[in-house]
């Protein structure tokens, strides 16, 4: 019998094991980035997978550090459909996906990787995959790199949870870095230098919203590389902002700058958006590479 398997996630069966609980650790990290954290709600949180089935791949957890169900309290039990349901819907609109398995796996008998911590897997399916695995030889072809999907799912999920609470978010922008050139900023004549920024039109996605600002900016390809974050307060309204790559060369817009990363900071005028800068200045650096 031929078997089919997940033969990346052997770096998680093999790897060594961290102490403690690695979803509490991850909750008392502080880096919701880093620890792919993509909504805290009051009850649990939803994360992507590290080592995924497929792609866009999440978990919805708990606070509660309990391994069977019968052990959650009322509200948890209760907010765990929900952010499943929060988690599909964000899924199905930045991934176009046909399908999910979502369920739990309780006890290590049942397949849980990590038992004595309960979490609900939310994994999306595409037609065909049953039948047509994207695995050969011992590799899968993911569509995009994790800090990619984490920043269009996060996206995705600040603007819906945003828009049940009456608070919607109204514009997207984006960190373009150029490797080996620079930061892409965009010329205003009312707001000075700031990043490429567009209002979001429904149904677009928080991402295609953030494409189409940097398209206007560059006119070239670009792809999304992370989340950078949100800003509450501006003459738009909320705004999320993602980084992003493009191809060297296709800063060439009328109005469109570059500016290598160690200079951004000085040439904004609005503080919300040099704090945001700052805060991503070394993971910008690194994209951006050798100048």
């Amino acid at each position: 019998m031929e078997r089919l398997w997940s033969p990346w996630r052997m770096t998680y069966v093999d790897g060594a094991r961290q102490p403690g609980c690695v979803f509490c650790n991850a909750l008392a990290a502080g880096d919701d980035r880093e620890m792919l954290i993509l909504h805290r709600g009051d009850h649990g949180f939803i994360m992507l997978n590290l080592y995924p089935y497929n792609s866009g791949h999440s978990m919805v957890v708990p606070y509660q550090h309990v391994s069977t169900i019968e052990n959650l309290d009322a509200a948890s039990r209760a907010e765990l459909l929900e952010l499943a349901s929060l988690a599909v819907e964000a899924s199905r609109r930045i991934l176009r996906c046909d399908g999910f398995n979502v369920g739990l796996n309780l006890g290590s008998v049942a397949g849980a990787g990590v038992a004595d911590h309960l979490h609900m897997h939310v994994v999306p399916r595409w037609t065909g995959d049953a039948n047509f695995m994207p695995i050969l030889g011992d590799t899968m072809v993911m569509p995009e790199l994790l800090p990619a999907t984490y920043a269009r799912m996060r996206g995705e999920i600040e603007a819906l949870v945003g828009e049940r609470a009456g608070h919607p978010i109204n514009s997207a922008g984006t960190i373009i870095v150029v490797p080996g050139e620079g930061v892409v900023l965009a010329s205003d004549d009312t707001a000075g230098l700031s990043f490429p920024v567009t209002p979001i039109c429904p149904p677009e996605t928080v991402s295609d919203a953030v494409l189409r600002a940097a398209g206007g900016a560059l006119g070239g390809s670009t792809t999304i590389a992370g989340w950078a974050g949100m800003i509450d307060d501006t003459p738009a309204g909320r705004a999320v902002y993602l980084l992003a790559t493009s191809l060297p060369g296709s800063a060439s817009v009328p109005g469109a700058i570059v500016l290598p990363p160690e200079s951004v900071a000085n040439a904004l005028t609005d503080p919300a958006l040099i704090e945001l800068f700052q805060k991503q200045l070394p993971i910008v650096t690194r994209l951006a590479g050798s100048m």
